[in-house]
């Protein structure tokens, strides 16, 4: 297949591209004209998509470029309305014209997070503009494109590279290798997805040939000080070096625990790994890598 990745260069993006390329054909953008291994396209310019589009003739879309900064958003709605709702129009109206296929990374946060568990058909309230924004880009997703996947995640983890910006589970590490204690929040909870099990995931959403909204995150649930502690044991740290912090007023636009469930994923025959399953693959990775 064909596959065009918008955001390559991100963090789940540069997994998508090492993980599809392996078999496919693959091509990846970037916003960034410094990137030599993606094309640089803005995704804002209708008619720079559109070349791109006639140049790869792409059978399958994946779009997961965003600004994931909760509070660039809230500072810049701009911006987010710029990447969010009008990139991904002009890359679904272009989908729509090229008959091509188009998966449409969005986010848990399109939920508040206050009811028991969430259902692909339950009513969605965002606390954020990041989560207004992504959800106005699955409605133009759904509006424009049949064949669609719509892929509702919780928070990444994984590795890619040296070139990886920190992530929480680095910045963990980081802290815990060079003996520094670390207060983390115990009140929000997570659901992690490890980035090597999304790319597995949505290779497997393409094969089963599905379409709609999709579910991914793990059953159990951590706050970021329960999912430290369990780094601090996979990777042999000193646990101790981890202390509870429950003051989260001052983050109220984060929703505090969106469940998200996973039933119409599994019925297709994929289940993806609890944390430490991943944080163990994550750690294996590491040693091979560094």
């Amino acid at each position: 297949m064909r596959i065009l990745i918008f955001g390559a260069s991100g963090f789940l993006g540069k997994k998508l591209f090492t993980h599809f390329a392996k078999n496919h054909t693959v091509k990846g953008t970037t916003h960034s004209k410094h990137n030599t291994l993606f094309a640089a396209v803005d995704i804002t310019k209708k008619e720079a998509v559109d070349i791109l589009f006639q140049d790869f003739k792409p059978e399958i879309v994946i779009h997961c470029a965003a600004i994931v900064d909760v509070k660039k958003c809230e500072e810049n709605h701009l911006l987010a309305d710029n990447v969010h709702i009008i990139g991904t129009r002009n890359i679904a109206e272009l989908c729509a014209q090229y008959n091509t296929k188009l998966i449409y990374i969005s986010t848990d946060y399109v939920f508040d997070g206050k009811t028991n568990r969430y259902t692909e058909k339950s009513v969605t309230s965002p606390l954020n503009y990041y989560g207004i924004t992504k959800l106005k880009g699955e409605h133009i997703v759904q509006e424009l494109v049949s064949n669609n996947i719509i892929i509702r995640s919780s928070i990444l983890y994984g590795f890619n590279d040296i070139k990886d910006k920190a992530n929480f589970t680095f910045q963990v590490l980081s802290s815990l290798q060079k003996g520094n204690s670390v207060q983390l929040d115990d009140e929000r909870i997570k659901y992690p997805i490890f980035i090597d099990d999304m790319a597995k995931c949505i290779g497997h959403l393409i094969t089963s040939k599905v379409t709609g909204i999709f579910n991914v995150a793990i059953d159990k649930g951590y706050t970021r000080y329960e999912w430290a502690k369990l780094i601090a044991k996979i990777f042999d740290l000193d646990s101790s070096l981890i202390q509870p912090q429950n003051d989260t007023s001052h983050n109220q636009i984060v929703p505090k625990n969106v469940k998200l469930k996973i039933d119409k994923l599994l019925k297709t025959g994929f289940t993806p790994l609890n944390l430490e399953e991943g944080l163990r693959k994550l750690k294996k990775q590491l040693q091979e890598a560094l």
